[in-house]
């Protein structure tokens, strides 16, 4: 090799690393995305498995089952027993209501998977109306803003 021949080939080892470097950033690129579904991934599993833990206590209590379906109108009537079993029995289902929207904002559920939950919870929002003076401030701010468009959109439809 020759003296004059070591600028080329300076410039071919720069031309090979920039070309190494961008397919490295492709690479993280694609590890990135990857990373990110399975975050979404992971939320949705925690969120799912928290409703089937909830909804299996309705299933096995015919009592609390029985509570759950009489609040809305009845809750008031209810004995001090009765509101408390009920009220933190909605708490816990509005609080993986939370769950699911946190991990929205937070960027753990992509869009889809969001609205998909939202919409899940909401036929049964009149068991939290009944309640949510009592536990709202169990929920963060911006939960507590969420829940009173989500409530306040339910009333217009009625």
């Amino acid at each position: 090799m020759q003296k004059s021949d070591l600028p080329i080939w300076a410039s071919v080892a720069e031309i090979i690393s920039a070309i190494a470097v961008v397919f490295s950033l492709l690479y993280v690129g694609y590890e990135i995305n990857r990373n990110t579904e399975i975050l979404d991934s992971d939320q949705n599993l925690a969120i799912f498995d928290a409703m089937r833990s909830w909804e299996t206590t309705v299933i096995v209590d015919d009592e609390l089952a029985d509570l759950y379906v009489r609040g809305p109108a009845e809750y008031e009537t209810f004995s001090k027993a009765e509101q408390l079993q009920y009220r933190y029995f909605v708490t816990q289902w509005v609080g993986i209501w939370e769950q699911a929207h946190d991990g929205y904002h937070g960027g753990l559920l992509n869009t889809e998977t969001w609205t998909s939950w939202n919409s899940s919870f909401l036929p049964d929002i009149s068991q939290a109306v009944v309640v949510w003076p009592e536990i709202s401030f169990y929920f963060s701010d911006e939960f507590q803003n969420h829940m009173a468009s989500e409530i306040e959109a339910s009333f217009q439809k009625q």
